[in-house]
């Protein structure tokens, strides 16, 4: 199953709306209480139109605070509501990593280090499944095709996986990690073909 992108409105009885998109389908609309039931998993994305396209995990949000305020609104949907009642409508988000933060930038590119490093990005961004690549590179004849397939994954996802998975204090911090892996890869490629090239120029000249 593909990332699980969610995005909330507001209609006449004051409910929040959640449209469920997969695989760029949407599904809804959904109440809170139908969402619940769903079992979204803990990072899923969410927004809501009052938040400017802030996207944020579905750990994130309280759904059963959002839906105690749905059942009041449905309750004074035939009464005039105050300013006050209106504004709390505002979903409620659980901190975290003590800050609220947006979606990096780069969630959705590609990411070299997570792809040329594999398993060893994956232990210092919180992403373990990698671990198993170690041994399915062990299978004869088709292990080191298992495990290209599975860096490539990383190369698509790893952003995405690595953001929901591991505790990051700011957005910044993360873009500047992954950038560093990145760079990091370039350096080892770099010495490698110069070694390579090295070698190579040692060999031919022992054969003269």
């Amino acid at each position: 199953m593909g990332l699980v992108i969610i995005q909330t409105k507001k209609y006449k009885a004051m409910t929040y709306k959640f449209y469920v998109r997969m695989d760029d389908e949407a599904f809804g609309p959904y109440t809170v209480k139908e969402l619940m039931g769903l079992g979204l998993l803990d990072d899923t994305l969410l927004t809501e139109e009052s938040m400017n396209g802030e996207w944020l995990p579905a750990k994130r949000f309280d759904f059963e605070d959002m839906f105690r305020k749905e059942e009041e609104m449905e309750r004074a949907f035939n009464n005039p509501l105050p300013t006050n009642t209106l504004e709390s409508m505002q979903p409620t988000a659980f901190p975290q990593n003590n800050n609220n933060q947006a979606i990096p930038n780069n969630i959705g590119k590609w990411n070299w280090g997570a792809f040329g490093f594999s398993w060893l990005w994956g232990v210092f961004n919180g992403v373990y499944w990698p671990l198993l690549l170690v041994l399915v590179n062990l299978i004869p004849y088709v292990g080191w095709i298992a495990s290209l397939a599975g860096c490539v994954y990383l190369g698509l996802k790893g952003n995405e996986q690595s953001w929901n998975k591991k505790r990051w204090s700011s957005v910044a911090e993360f873009e500047s990690s992954q950038r560093k892996w990145s760079v990091a890869l370039i350096w080892v490629v770099g010495i490698a073909l110069v070694i390579g090239v090295l070698v190579g120029v040692m060999i031919g000249i022992a054969n003269l």
